[in-house]
């Protein structure tokens, strides 16, 4: 590992601002003498880990794996009856191996291997009334390659929208968000964030780019089937000319999940699926003179746990 990592992981955590649309149950609502007396802080810790297995690339030119692995920590704060507060921190690692030889960058074999990412949000949810409310965040992100100077691959941006309770498990939140890119055009998209009970036993629930339909087995299990769409535009070390990059991998993972919660605090998750409509844009150090590389569909396996305290 590039001896640069230290300041790229200190710098990156006083960068970045943001990320996690905060959803709020109505029964976690202080009232005002309370939030007066006393603030109701929550903390929640999520270890996450993928592994993609073997694909190709366009034309057998080159297969490839993946592994992640990350971290999210995320503090809650009751502020007042109506205000709450969400401060999230994550850390993202993935190891890509490339078998020889590959198409994504010309004169070597081994294009890229371990890349970071960082993230931080705040985000604000504020209730107007028992069925209205309004979110708004700031966020940001630095990802890169280790020995990456923190200024080329620094990102930060905002999202903001209203929510609509109707109640009985049922919620619509729209809004949108907006980021700057490394080397490229600022990216805006739509916010939906949906919780829907159709019964007892199934529900809807979309939050960013996720959406899962939930069928629930028992009190402590359930099974989910979903899809996502995934993002990652990092920056490639430019010590060398030859290497000197800026990568954008894009992908739908299609999976089913299967959940369950040993207690209140505490809830472990499997997830397999197929990894569909994958591709590398692969641009100079500038972002220019991009090149596409579609990839094979390939399975995937991971495991997540969720610790709350």
């Amino acid at each position: 590992m590039s001896k640069a990592t230290p300041a790229f992981i200190t710098a990156a955590l006083s960068l970045c601002i943001a990320f996690p649309v905060l959803a709020q149950d109505d029964d976690q609502q202080a009232s005002p003498e309370q939030a007066d007396e006393s603030s109701d802080i929550t903390f929640t810790l999520s270890p996450r880990f993928r592994y993609q297995f073997d694909t190709g690339l366009d034309g057998g030119n080159g297969d490839f794996r993946v592994f992640r692995g990350s971290v999210g920590a995320k503090a809650e704060w009751e502020a007042t009856d109506r205000i709450r507060l969400a401060l999230g921190l994550g850390y993202e690692y993935s190891r890509y191996d490339f078998d020889r030889p590959n198409i994504l960058l010309a004169g070597t074999n081994d294009p890229f291997a371990d890349i970071h990412i960082l993230d931080l949000g705040l985000t604000a949810y504020v209730a107007t009334d028992s069925d209205w409310s309004w979110f708004a965040g700031v966020r940001g992100r630095v990802a890169g390659e280790s020995g990456v100077d923190v200024s080329d691959a620094g990102t930060i941006g905002g999202v903001g929208g209203v929510s609509w309770s109707m109640g009985e498990g049922r919620s619509i939140g729209v809004g949108v968000a907006a980021s700057s890119q490394i080397e490229d055009d600022v990216l805006v998209l739509p916010v939906i964030n949906v919780n829907w009970r159709f019964n007892e036993q199934w529900r809807f629930a979309s939050s960013g780019s996720m959406g899962e339909f939930i069928m629930a087995l028992d009190e402590q299990s359930e099974l989910a089937f979903g899809a996502a769409w995934e993002n990652r535009r990092f920056r490639l070390d430019d010590s060398s000319p030859q290497l000197a990059a800026v990568v954008e991998d894009t992908a739908v993972p299609v999976f089913v999940r299967y959940s369950r919660r040993p207690s209140e605090s505490v809830s472990i998750n499997v997830i397999g699926g197929a990894m569909l409509f994958q591709s590398f844009e692969v641009s100079n150090r500038n972002g220019l003179a991009s090149r596409d590389y579609d990839a094979d569909p390939s399975v995937f396996l991971g495991m997540s746990v969720s610790i709350g305290f």
